[in-house]
């Protein structure tokens, strides 16, 4: 093909309609956790408490795919209806990805001339969490860089809100919540 990228496009077949359905499933998985230094002490021999904060930022994450298309014709004509539904759960939380899709061609001739429409329409959301996007840093650089002995998860009892004290900007797990 000599480095030339060719695009076809789906187009229905004379002969009895065709419906294909077609479903995935899938997970991901964290391939390997930081290794925070989690010493019960701290230097000068004190006890201390520290904090992994992790599994507050990483989980197991989904994908899933549903497809069906239906396709056939008759005479001079053809058709080609098909949608789609992808669904996709980060290992970060905060990061989701969901898209729609539906396309329609049709395929009429009149003798010697054919005349070719099609429509396609994409709904897609999507929030991601990437480092260094946040504006005050980046959810991955606040988790390696704020102290173990911050817990991140502890919350004003007054008004529920996150603390933080462990290191520069906002609480990391805000980027969690506030993309929801």
């Amino acid at each position: 093909n000599n480095g030339v990228v060719q695009i076809f496009t789906r187009r229905g077949r004379v002969g009895a309609p065709t419906i294909t359905v077609s479903s995935s499933f899938g997970w991901s998985e964290l391939e390997k956790r930081i290794p925070f230094a989690l010493t019960p002490l701290n230097p000068d021999g004190t006890a201390a408490v520290r904090y992994d904060h992790q599994d507050l930022i990483f989980r197991d994450g989904t994908q899933m795919d549903h497809h069906i298309s239906l396709s056939g014709g008759g005479g001079e004509t053809r058709y080609y209806l098909s949608g789609g539904y992808t669904e996709e759960e980060g290992i970060m939380r905060g990061a989701e990805h969901d898209k729609l899709n539906v396309r329609l061609n049709v395929d009429q001739g009149f003798g010697a001339f054919q005349l070719s429409a099609g429509a396609n329409y994409i709904r897609t959301n999507g929030d991601v969490v990437i480092n260094g996007e946040q504006g005050e840093g980046s959810l991955l650089t606040q988790i390696v860089f704020t102290p173990t002995t911050t817990n991140l998860a502890a919350r004003n009892p007054e008004t529920g809100q996150l603390l933080f004290s462990g290191g520069v900007g906002a609480n990391p797990l805000e980027y969690t919540i506030s993309s929801h």
